[in-house]
C-alpha cells in the first residue's frame, strides 16, 4: 500500500466550485483550457514567482501519478508514481521557448486566465466548470492522500514498455 497524492484547488470566487457542485479535489490532474477558436493566455505562479504566460491551448498541473494521463498525451514527462512532484504541461503551446516544468509536490502554484472568448474551462479528473475571464485557481497537494494498492508483480517500468511500447527499436532487439 502507497500514499497517492491528491490536489486541492481553490479559486479567487469561493462559490464557483459549490455552484457548479464539483469537488475540489483531484487525483491526476487539474487543467484549464480555451472553449472556443481563440488562443488563452495562462499566468502562472509558483510558490509567488511568476513564469512567462502559456500562450496555448490550455495548461495542465499533474501529480506523478496523472503523469502517464493527459500530460504524457500533450508531450509532458513521465514521472515515476513516488516521486514527489508536480508537472506543469501546456497543451499545444504556442510558445516555443516555454516547456513543461516539474516543481515540487510542496510547491503552491497559482493559474490567472486570460480568456479572449471571455471564458475558459477548468478541469478536476474530467469533471468541468466555465470560469470567467480572469478567474484565478490556487493549487497545492491537499492535506490527505489516497491509499493506493499496488501488487507485488506490478512494475512501472515494465508496465511503460508494454502499454506505451516504450523503447521499441530493433536495435534493442524488439
Amino acid at each position: 500500500i502507497e500514499d497517492a497524492t491528491v490536489l486541492r484547488a481553490v479559486p479567487n470566487d469561493d462559490t464557483l466550485f459549490e455552484d457548479a457542485g464539483m469537488s475540489p479535489f483531484a487525483f491526476n490532474e487539474f487543467t484549464v483550457h480555451r472553449t472556443g477558436s481563440a488562443i488563452l493566455g495562462v499566468d502562472v505562479c509558483v510558490n509567488g514567482t511568476p513564469l512567462p504566460t502559456y500562450w496555448s491551448d490550455g495548461l495542465i498541473l499533474a501529480t506523478s501519478a496523472g503523469s502517464t494521463a493527459y500530460s504524457l498525451s500533450v508531450g509532458g514527462p513521465i514521472v515515476m508514481p513516488g516521486a514527489k512532484a508536480l508537472i506543469i504541461t501546456p497543451i499545444a503551446s504556442h510558445n516555443l521557448n516555454i516547456r513543461p516544468l516539474i516543481v515540487p509536490d510542496t510547491s503552491v502554484v497559482s493559474f490567472r486566465v486570460r480568456a479572449r472568448d471571455g471564458k475558459a474551462i477548468f478541469t478536476a479528473d474530467n469533471r468541468s466548470v466555465e470560469i470567467p475571464d480572469g478567474t484565478s485557481v490556487t493549487m497545492t497537494v491537499a492535506q490527505f492522500s489516497l491509499k493506493r494498492v499496488r501488487l507485488n508483480s506490478s512494475n512501472f517500468i515494465n508496465a511503460l514498455t508494454e502499454k506505451l511500447l516504450w523503447g521499441e527499436d530493433i536495435r534493442n532487439n524488439r
